[in-house]
């Protein structure tokens, strides 16, 4: 089971670049560069998670990372960050 730390990384950092690309493409939901990077691993990191947590057949039985798993990874993890990120900045408050 050695791959689910790779797989939680490439999750955690699929999850910062998500939602700084998703911060970049609607700023009006940008965080900040922190906040936007902190709300981004969370999601990319928690959505990895929970999609192969509850569907453990996506990944081989053996104790290596496939490809397809990796970039499977990825792109849930851009998609969780992306999808928190903008979940987050729909309701911070907004300044005049």
């Amino acid at each position: 089971m050695v791959w689910i730390t790779e797989a939680l990384a490439l999750g955690l950092i699929a999850g910062g670049l998500g939602a700084h690309l998703f911060a970049k493409l609607f700023p009006q939901f940008s965080l900040g560069m922190v906040g936007t990077t902190i709300v981004g691993v969370a999601g990319g990191g928690a959505l990895s998670h929970l999609l192969f947590s509850t569907m453990p057949l996506v990944e081989n039985a053996s104790d290596k990372l496939s490809f397809p798993g990796a970039i499977t990874h990825v792109v849930v993890g851009g998609i969780g960050g992306a999808l928190l990120t903008a979940i987050i900045g729909k309701f911070k408050p907004r300044t005049a």
